[in-house]
């Protein structure tokens, strides 16, 4: 019975980035939705690498090393990352930052990678946490809610351009949904407490390098040429308000 809860856990998680899909839905201003939709992700993915992330990979590696080499691990593990997704651009539709339509699609694709891979390993890690205890499990489903709401928000404000494009949202907020499961099932399979993993630790690395390149090399240059002050200095505070609860849990 755990193991199902544990699995449900796993996918509701993921399930809260249609929440924030929806919240952009119902927003009519697309021009106003780009720029919230920069300022929010690049608070939300820079929060989440800095707090979550990279704090988390430190934890899992220093089961086998001192702090230090934890840290030097991480940085090589973080240019495979970096690297992974450079190579990667390379074989993207062409985009600049000239043309905000194009831009923004090309971000949501790229990042929807990045959070693909940390999105399984948020899966095993919920899986293992409640198999632990349900009670534990449903405060950290809570806390992962939170910034996978800001992440639908992020995703789907970057794609979302008319009603014809609804079903593209769909599509790839599932397949970030579906890496939840994957996790979970990994978990389920071998059977182990993966947030004690060394493996872990790795991917999470990994993931960390993927998403500063983004911030780097995606959000940062779109942000500074955004023209909404306004709904920028909104995407900020909503993403940093979202992502400050999940340190209360």
């Amino acid at each position: 019975m755990k193991s199902l809860i544990a699995i449900l856990f796993s996918v509701l998680a993921g399930l809260f980035m249609f929440v924030g899909m929806i919240i952009i839905f119902k927003s009519k201003n697309n021009k106003k939705i780009e720029s919230f939709s920069i300022a929010l992700g690049l608070i939300v993915l820079l929060f989440l690498g800095l707090v979550h992330i990279l704090p988390e990979s430190i934890e899992l590696l220093n089961n086998k090393f001192i702090t230090l080499q934890s840290i030097a691990f991480i940085f090589l593990m973080s240019l495979v990352g970096y690297a992974f997704l450079k190579v990667l651009d390379k074989f993207m539709p062409d985009h600049n930052h000239s043309n905000s339509k194009k831009n923004l699609k090309h971000i949501a694709y790229v990042t929807s990678i990045a959070l693909f891979f940390h999105n399984i390993v948020e899966g095993m890690s919920l899986y293992a946490t409640t198999v632990a205890s349900i009670k534990t499990g449903f405060i950290y489903l809570f806390g992962i809610g939170c910034h996978n709401v800001a992440l639908g928000m992020t995703l789907t404000g970057q794609i979302y351009k008319e009603k014809t494009s609804k079903k593209e949202s769909y599509k790839l907020i599932g397949f970030l949904v579906l890496a939840n499961l994957i996790g979970a099932l990994i978990s389920y399979v071998f059977n182990v407490y993966f947030e004690k993993s060394f493996a872990l630790g790795v991917v999470l690395s990994i993931t960390f390098g993927m998403l500063i390149y983004i911030i780097l090399y995606e959000l940062i240059p779109s942000f500074r040429e955004s023209k909404d002050k306004k709904e920028k200095v909104i995407g900020i505070v909503i993403g940093a308000i979202l992502m400050l609860l999940t340190l209360l849990f």
